[in-house]
Formats: structure tokens, sequence, C-alpha cells
């Protein structure tokens, strides 16, 4: 599947088709990892994810997100990433700022309870309603109705539907607090 591009390569989620597809090259990569596919292909199997860039249908690099079972909760656990040395530090610091959007919304579709990746830990949050926000939602699908009624279109009322209802959950990227060492200035007091 096919999420965009990053400084001239493609952003692609591996499926097990495309391990079997000739026409998609492990080359490269199995030259740094020479087991690299069977290890994808057991990642996906095992209900995994696996994130890779491509030029020209050649893969240049590849993240692996293991599935945890843990008891009652299913997460998605960093594993293995393979980047070639072609690759520009922009192209993979982009590439990673997609990645942790397309994590989010893994994690916002229930399909998991979080990822964690390295430090970050990207989990779905529940956001506190205060007072406000129930009868703004309300205003905005009696917006939703004045449109659609003044307009003859429906699609406004969907429109002001999803903006009332939209309130209450986010995706959130927990990354660990740094702690600052605070150095001490002694201060010569002049009497």
């Amino acid at each position: 599947m096919v999420f965009g591009s990053v400084k001239g390569y493609g952003i692609q989620q591996i499926s097990l088709k495309m391990l079997e597809n000739k026409k998609w090259n492990f080359s490269e990569l199995e030259i740094k990892d020479s087991d690299i596919k069977n290890e994808i292909k057991s990642v996906i199997e095992n209900g995994g994810t696996v994130f890779a860039l491509e030029k020209k249908k050649i893969f240049k690099a590849v993240y692996l997100f293991k599935l945890v079972n843990d008891s009652d909760d299913k997460y998605l656990s960093f594993a293995k990433k393979i980047v070639l040395d072609e690759i520009i530090e922009d192209a993979i610091k982009e590439f990673e700022d997609d990645m942790t959007t397309l994590l989010g919304e893994a994690v916002a579709g229930e399909e998991v309870s979080k990822v964690i990746w390295g430090e970050k830990e990207i989990e779905l949050s529940k956001i506190k309603i205060g007072k406000l926000e129930i009868p703004l939602s309300i205003i905005w699908m009696l917006m939703g109705i004045l449109f659609w009624l003044l307009f003859d279109d429906f699609m406004w009322f969907v429109i002001y539907l999803c903006i009332g209802v939209s309130s209450g959950y986010a995706v959130k990227i927990n990354e660990p607090k740094r702690k600052l060492k605070k150095s001490k200035k002694k201060t010569k007091e002049k009497k």
C-alpha cells in the first residue's frame, strides 16, 4: 500500500503479496541482512506491520513493528530497522515523522492499544470534555441542519455533524521527559 513519497522515495506498507511478487526487489537489503525477507514475513504473519522506503520497486529501508499480545492488551513494538547508507538523514527523519502519523492511525482505528517505538509511546487518549463542548457540539449540528435547509444539500449537515461529534478522542505521543541539570552559580554578595 502506497502512503506517499519522501525525497524521491516511495513510502510502502509491505504485505505478504509484495514479498511473493518478483517485481519487488529486496536484494540491497539482503546484503545488510540475509534473512530480512523471512523476518518481514514472520512479523506480518503474526499481525505486525512493516513500513519501507523504495525507489523503482527496490527497497532501501525497512522498519519492523511486531504485534505483542500481553494478556488483554495488544500493541505494536518496534523490532528492527535496516536503512541503506545511500539515504540521506533528512529523508529518514521525514519518513519517521510520516510513519508516526501512520502508526497513530493504527491506534485510532483501535487495531492496537498503543505503539512503542524507542522512547516514544503512541496511544489513544480521551480528551476531558468540559462544560462547553456538549453545547458547542449541538450548536455545530444545528448549524449543519440550518445550512442543509438553506442550500438544500445534505452534505452540509454531514460536515457539521462530523465537526460536532469529533471532539472527545485524540492520538497522543508520549516522549520521555528529559531531566536537565541546573548549574549552580555562585554569587558573591557585596557588602
